[in-house]
């Protein structure tokens, strides 16, 4: 019998988990449930073309991908658990589209080997996109302009929305990727550009007062260029001016003030600035070793659980053992797109798998650090977890990168053994 390889055996698993789960899940309903069948069996097939069919065509990487798909998979049963309606069904659209978004950016990837006449419309672009929600209060909502509104409720409620910022996501890493793998320019050069561009991302940023946002593009901009240059005294000067950056922030900016006062104790606040990290502590205290049950405990009652505070929730119902599983798969993720980085041939293709992977890793310990009290509170998404058809697109997209990037590495090592078969053969040796 032939045995299965690890990325079959994950595969089987992460099905069976999906059908788990949705049988749970049926079973709460008080009468019979087709969406919610269509939605497993849909995950199920899309899990299993994902980890056999797609590889053959060389467009992704079946264990990464697979991972991915468990907690996206994840992502869509528990926002369906919480609410049935098209709120609820809306994550596996956004998951749909996310997939196709991240099958282009892994055929463009494998297409690319530079973006070098990209480069100024690339950064027009991510500017444009930044600076528009600036120029009207119609795009301010919640003390943030970060959104671009579709459409809101007769009470001016945001029903559907774009944030830019989640797409500048992958301009800042394409360009930073580009310019730092640019060999034609000097080194200094490549410094002055990669920091310029930086600088005026963040800045844009903490204008539409989203330091969360703000927070985890500096984070990724300066892993991205200390691994591009190789300088610690680029990163020792990083953390000082982010230091020096976030000083002057908390002067100027009282949300920040308030999130600092609240990290050091919810409690005393816990009827108005702290209400919301209270009650998330307290859900996943509630949750303890393994969880009150799916549909269980009372998610309804932390702010923003099916967005921010998405982990709290899950280890409400899940318990703390599966939140330090899926903390456990974002590892195997970041550990598998830095993989990828150093096996990548080409600098350009390197440094674009470890921007992507910085990004992931960066953003997933922003937000559950802020949600179990390590570091302020930050709004930002969990990856593939929480609601929001911009954040999973793009995070699905920084997958696509990195499978574009895995093809690139196994044509070129294809292409190396092709050319040393001969020769080896010629002397009587084996590759």
């Amino acid at each position: 019998m032939r045995r299965w390889d690890l990325s079959q055996r994950l595969t089987a698993l992460v099905i069976a988990f999906i059908v788990s789960v949705g049988a749970l899940l049926m079973l709460r309903m008080q009468e019979p449930d087709i969406k919610a069948a269509l939605l497993i069996v849909a995950l199920a097939t899309s899990t299993l073309v994902c980890a056999l069919a797609l590889p053959r065509w060389g467009l992704v990487d079946p264990f990464l991908v697979t991972l991915m798909n468990f907690l996206c998979s994840l992502g869509v049963l528990f926002q369906y658990s919480l609410n049935q309606t098209m709120g609820g069904l809306s994550h596996a659209w956004f998951y749909l589209a996310g997939m196709l978004a991240l099958l282009v950016a892994s055929f463009v990837i494998r297409l690319t080997h530079s973006f070098k006449r990209y480069r100024l419309a690339l950064f027009i672009g991510a500017i444009a996109l930044l600076g528009v929600t600036l120029t009207h209060p119609v795009f301010r909502y919640n003390g943030s302009s970060s959104w671009i509104p579709l459409r809101r409720s007769s009470e001016g409620v945001m029903l559907m929305s774009i944030q830019p910022s989640e797409f500048v996501k992958l301009i800042l890493i394409v360009l930073l990727a580009d310019i730092l793998s640019d060999q034609t320019i000097g080194r200094a050069k490549r410094l002055l550009m990669s920091v310029c561009i930086s600088i005026a991302f963040v800045g844009l940023i903490c204008l539409q007062n989203d330091f969360g946002t703000a927070l985890l593009y500096f984070l990724t901009a300066l892993c991205l260029i200390y691994i591009g240059l190789s300088d610690i005294r680029i990163l020792i000067s990083g953390c000082a001016a982010g230091v020096g950056a976030a000083l002057v922030i908390y002067r100027i900016s009282t949300t920040v003030q308030d999130r600092v006062r609240v990290l050091i104790d919810p409690f005393k606040e816990a009827a108005d600035k702290g209400f919301q990290l209270v009650q998330s502590l307290i859900a996943i205290a509630n949750g303890g070793t393994t969880g009150m049950g799916l549909g269980l405990g009372r998610a309804g009652t932390i702010p923003l659980y099916d967005t921010d505070f998405v982990f709290s929730a899950i280890c409400e119902q899940f318990g703390i053992v599966f939140g330090l599983c899926v903390m456990f798969i974002y590892v195997l993720m970041f550990m598998r797109g830095m993989r990828m980085a150093a096996r990548a041939t080409r600098r350009f293709h390197a440094l674009l798998a470890a921007g992507c992977s910085s990004m992931l890793a960066v953003q997933t310990f922003v937000i559950i650090g802020g949600v179990i009290k390590m570091i302020p509170l930050t709004g930002v998404t969990l990856p593939f977890l929480s609601l929001g058809g911009s954040s999973m697109i793009s995070c699905m997209a920084q997958i696509g990168i990195l499978c574009g990037v895995h093809a690139c590495v196994e044509r070129d090592f294809a292409r190396s053994r092709r050319a040393v078969e001969p020769i080896a053969l010629r002397e009587g040796l084996s590759v």
